[in-house]
């Protein structure tokens, strides 16, 4: 099971997206968090393949929220899916770790589904992993 955890304060872009994920992979499990008590939560409980992550968010901003991420659980891959695509957002994000950057704007929903697909692809091959949060 590939499990992928949505971090939206918007909760029918949450649900669009969750519903668009598992009607392209069903094999998904997927979890949703608004917020970063509801993140680490959800990040104990599933240990997520992939973050998909707002920047914008009630209370915490998402890019700080990814360093925190990061900085328990560096192996997760964080995608960050947002309405700000400038380059300094851009290059923030790849500053606090962020793997992926993708634009609200330019790309679709189904370019997350592409992005689920190819990792949870890249992560069914490589069965030597072992993660551990810190």
């Amino acid at each position: 099971m590939f499990n992928i955890l949505i971090i939206e304060d918007d909760i029918k872009l949450r649900q669009r997206i969750n519903k668009i994920l598992i009607s392209k992979l069903p094999l998904l499990s997927i979890a949703e968090a608004s917020d970063e008590k509801e993140t680490f939560s959800e990040i104990e409980k599933k240990r997520p393949d992939l973050v998909i992550m707002d920047i914008r968010l009630a209370g915490e901003n998402g890019l700080n929220l990814t360093k925190k991420i990061k900085g328990r659980c560096p192996f997760i891959p964080i995608a960050i899916n947002t309405n700000n695509d400038s380059a300094e957002y851009k290059t923030a994000a790849a500053q606090v770790g962020a793997d992926y950057f993708l634009s609200k704007k330019s790309n679709t929903i189904y370019d997350l589904v592409s992005l689920a697909e190819s990792i949870f692809l890249r992560e069914s091959e490589d069965t030597s992993k072992t993660y551990k949060c810190g």
